[in-house]
C-alpha cells in the first residue's frame, strides 16, 4: 500500500473520482498487485460525488511515495530517487531518469549484468568499483609483463606478446612458459600425460567458444565462408592462444625426450 498521486482525465467523459471538487492532480492510497496477478494494474481509493461513497479510483498514476518517508521536495517526483536502496525503475510502466538510463547502459552494455535483474544504485555502484578495480590490477599485471620482457643483458625470459594480446593471454602464456622450463630442468614420468590433458582441456575450450556467427554494428547477425562455401568457425582470441600454448608445450616436453 503506497502514498499515490493521481491525475485527472480532463476530458468531461472521464470518470470523476477524486476527493476535492477540482481538476488538479490529487492524493489517496492504493497499490498495484503486478508480483501476484501479473497485471501491471493500478488500484487506489476515489469518491464517488453522486452516491457520495468510496470506489475504486481513475485516473493516472504520476507519483508515489512509500508509507513512513518524507515527501519529495520537487513537486511530481519519485520519493525512492533519494533511497539508494530502492530499485532503480527498469523503463517499462516507471519511465526511468537520465541518470538510471546511464547506470543501466553502463551494467548491461559495459560490463555485463544480468538484464533481466534489478539494481539499486548502490548496488550498481558496488558493481563499477569492483570492475574498475580489477581493470587497474589488470593494467598493472600488464605493466609488470612488459618490464619482464628481458633481463639485465637483454636476453628475453618471457614469451613474445604480439599487440592484439589480452592480458589474461599474455599470464596464460607466461605460466605454460614456466611449465615447460620445469620440465626441461626436472624432467618426470607424467610430464607428458599433463600436457596432453592440458591440450585437451584447451581443445575443449575452443569447441566450447567457437561460434558460427557474429553481431554485426547493425544489430544483425553474420557469418563467414571460405573460397569453397564451407563454413567458418570464429574463436576468441584467449582460447585460440591458450590451445597454441597448450599445443607448444606438450611438443616442446616431447622434443626435450
Amino acid at each position: 500500500m503506497l502514498h499515490l498521486l493521481i491525475r485527472q482525465g480532463q476530458d468531461e467523459n472521464d470518470a470523476f473520482t477524486p476527493f476535492d471538487d477540482s481538476r488538479e492532480p490529487y492524493e489517496t492510497i492504493g497499490f498495484n498487485n503486478l508480483a501476484n496477478t501479473q497485471e501491471d494494474r493500478w488500484d487506489f481509493a476515489g469518491w464517488d460525488w453522486q452516491q457520495d461513497c468510496f470506489v475504486t479510483g481513475a485516473g493516472e498514476v504520476i507519483g508515489w511515495l512509500p508509507f513512513g518517508q518524507p515527501p519529495s521536495p520537487i513537486e511530481n517526483v519519485r520519493g525512492d530517487l533519494y533511497d539508494a536502496d530502492a530499485f532503480m525503475a527498469d523503463g517499462g510502466y516507471t519511465p526511468m531518469t537520465s541518470a538510471e538510463a546511464v547506470l543501466a547502459w553502463l551494467l548491461i552494455e559495459k560490463i555485463g549484468v544480468p538484464d533481466d535483474v534489478c539494481y539499486s544504485p548502490n548496488q550498481a555502484q558496488d558493481i563499477i568499483v569492483r570492475r574498475l578495480d580489477l581493470a587497474r590490477e589488470l593494467e598493472e599485471i600488464d605493466a609488470m609483463l612488459a618490464e619482464g620482457q628481458g633481463d639485465d643483458q637483454g636476453h628475453p625470459i618471457m614469451p613474445e606478446f604480439t599487440k592484439s594480446m589480452t592480458t589474461y593471454a599474455k599470464v596464460e602464456a607466461c605460466l605454460h612458459l614456466l611449465e615447460r622450463r620445469r620440465d626441461a630442468l626436472h624432467p618426470s614420468p607424467v610430464s607428458n600425460v599433463v600436457g596432453a590433458d592440458r591440450l585437451i582441456e584447451a581443445a575443449k575450450d575452443v569447441i566450447v567458444s567457437a561460434s558460427d556467427t557474429y553481431k554485426k554494428r547493425n544489430g544483425h547477425l553474420g557469418s563467414f565462408e571460405d573460397d569453397s562455401g564451407e563454413k567458418c568457425w570464429i574463436v576468441p582470441f584467449d582460447a585460440f592462444e591458450g590451445l597454441r600454448s597448450a599445443v607448444d608445450a606438450l611438443a616442446s616436453t616431447k622434443v626435450g625426450r
